[in-house]
């Protein structure tokens, strides 16, 4: 029963664990998504502040800009995960360049298309927003931040290799330690049994020798010290 409930106690720490990490890991995605949005506010604030005229409202392209860079953090999860599943290593990385070129090309256009939405709905420039139809204002936006949202992908995935590179690295570092600290038991345990035999064989003998010296008190306390390292050993 201790046993049993030791296990149940186990798979609840670690589900826990996996449960906490998980949470940092989102916690962390949109903490970077969010500090990277407002550097990009204030500076397309700041520099639109020394134009003549533009005294725009910081908090409204704040929030624009938030709405654009989530849109990122929410498809950094899936672009790791295809990353993971197509690495771009060894003998597979022409296959896999095959399908995260078209994907980034389609991701970055999709990524557009979303960002002149969220403008032309939140107006961020006041006045100065375009009024101009949404295919008209995308095919603009298109010639000017696709390139960028194509890079922002492959960087993402950049990182998303390193990283899981970095976890592999430790995963083996880990795994060679074990390996070690195992090899290591093996050879005590190999070496405690190649002892014993010597131990006892000389540990008898000198009973032995008590016995023929009568010395009976010396011979009875070592074989009850014997059997209660025997009794130890076997438990």
């Amino acid at each position: 029963m201790k046993d049993a409930a030791h296990i149940t106690y186990s798979a609840e720490s670690i589900d826990a664990t996996a449960s906490g990490i998980n949470w940092l890991k989102w916690t962390t995605l949109f903490g970077f998504w969010t500090l990277f949005s407002f550097l990009y506010a204030n500076q397309i604030y700041f520099e639109m502040r020394h134009t003549p005229g533009m005294n725009h409202s910081w908090w409204r392209i704040a929030f624009w800009q938030l709405a654009v860079w989530y849109a990122w953090g929410f498809l950094t999860p899936i672009i790791l995960g295809l990353g993971r599943r197509f690495p771009g290593e060894g003998a597979s990385w022409l296959r896999s360049l095959a399908i995260h070129l078209p994907f980034s090309v389609i991701v970055a256009a999709t990524h557009v298309a979303a960002a002149t939405y969220l403008k032309m709905l939140i107006k961020p420039f006041d006045v100065w927003s375009s009024m101009d139809p949404f295919m008209a204002q995308y095919r603009g936006e298109l010639r000017v931040f696709f390139l960028f949202d194509f890079f922002v992908f492959w960087a993402i995935l950049g990182v998303g290799y390193a990283f899981d590179y970095h976890e592999r690295y430790r995963e083996r570092e880990s795994l060679a330690s074990q390996l070690k600290a195992q090899l290591a038991q093996a050879q005590l345990e190999s070496l405690k049994m190649q002892l014993h035999p010597h131990f006892l064989f000389n540990t008898l003998h000198t009973i032995a020798g008590l016995v023929r010296s009568n010395e009976r008190h010396s011979a009875i306390n070592m074989i009850a010290g014997l059997s209660d390292l025997l009794r130890h050993a076997l438990e």
